[in-house]
């Protein structure tokens, strides 16, 4: 077969009978798992749901291309597209609040699109690093997260050209970034997890 078929599972519940008690709780079948179509053989690594509909995938083959699976029935139905002038796949996944999608991978390679998906942009942060998740705080600043096998993470900040505005490295792999606002966001890291209050200007650790 040249697909690859995914599990979704929609709800997974069950209550084992309680041992050595005088009191039994009823059993909750299993609910129904529904086998989906990727119509890829690529490895798949991250997905976002813009909105109830829309949905995208990040992936592809690490030093060969780029592949987007996008969905427009929130996630039944998926078609694939491969992206060979990329030549790295994409392991993040980003957003920013104009809409706009960014996906990041190996050797700081971008892939981003403006049309909810209709065409994708070229696009590289040139410090050439391992970037496995993104997101915009604001409009015109990116926040990308890398790591070099878990041992070294670099947060860097770029503007939407991906010109390098900032830096910082530490002695653990990164592996995603979220915002809650321009100026509180998480960075998941590798046995720890970092948090920035002040617009990026600084990174704590959290206890």
């Amino acid at each position: 077969m040249n697909t690859v078929n995914r599990w979704l599972v929609t709800l997974g519940v069950m209550m084992a009978a309680m041992a050595g008690s005088g009191c039994r709780k009823d059993k909750l079948p299993a609910a129904s798992i529904q086998r989906l179509n990727s119509n890829t053989t690529d490895r798949l690594n991250k997905i976002h749901f813009a909105g109830n509909q829309r949905a995208f995938i990040a992936g592809g083959e690490m030093f060969d291309r780029a592949t987007v699976l996008s969905s427009t029935d929130g996630g039944y139905t998926w078609t694939a597209n491969s992206y060979p002038m990329a030549g790295k796949a994409m392991y993040g996944l980003g957003t920013s609040s104009t809409g706009a999608i960014y996906m990041c991978g190996v050797d700081g390679t971008v892939l981003h699109t403006a049309d909810t998906g209709k065409t994708w942009q070229l696009g590289r942060i040139l410090d050439w690093r391992h970037y496995i998740g993104a997101a915009f705080p604001t409009p015109d600043t990116g926040v990308f997260v890398s790591t070099v096998l878990q041992r070294e993470g670099c947060i860097t900040q770029v503007d939407t050209a991906f010109r390098i505005i900032s830096q910082d490295t530490f002695s653990l792999g990164f592996n995603n970034v979220y915002f809650t606002s321009a100026s509180t966001g998480y960075v998941l890291g590798y046995g720890a997890i970092l948090r920035t209050t002040d617009y990026r200007r600084t990174w704590q650790y959290l206890d």
